[in-house]
């Protein structure tokens, strides 16, 4: 639980040390390009980047998910009985369940 604690912690500072330094960068970076080539361009310049970074990180956060595998797949026997398939799906109901729930208290 410490150790949550203080990742988030950390996390927490990063990401508004990030956030002040881009804000310079973007002060920096508007006063150049204003100087340059104008308060419309410089506008049109930073929008169109900060768009794109965007856009990436909404792409990057679309990947799709793994597919299930099959029972041969896992190693378990292909079977006929309609009451092992029944019991089979059970069981790998109740390890996807145990799984999520670890995964959720972490």
């Amino acid at each position: 639980m410490r150790d949550t604690a203080r990742k988030t912690g950390l996390g927490l500072m990063g990401s508004v040390l990030l956030m002040v330094g881009l804000g310079f960068l973007t002060t920096a970076a508007w006063i150049v390009l204003e100087a340059e080539y104008g308060a419309a361009t410089a506008a049109l310049v930073l929008g169109c980047i900060y768009t794109g970074l965007a856009l990436v990180a909404f792409a990057a956060t679309g990947s799709k998910k793994p597919q299930a595998r099959t029972a041969q797949e896992r190693g378990h026997p292909p079977s006929s009985s309609p009451m092992s398939l029944v019991l089979t799906a059970f069981l790998d109901g109740l390890g996807s369940g145990y799984k999520a729930r670890d995964e959720f208290r972490r």
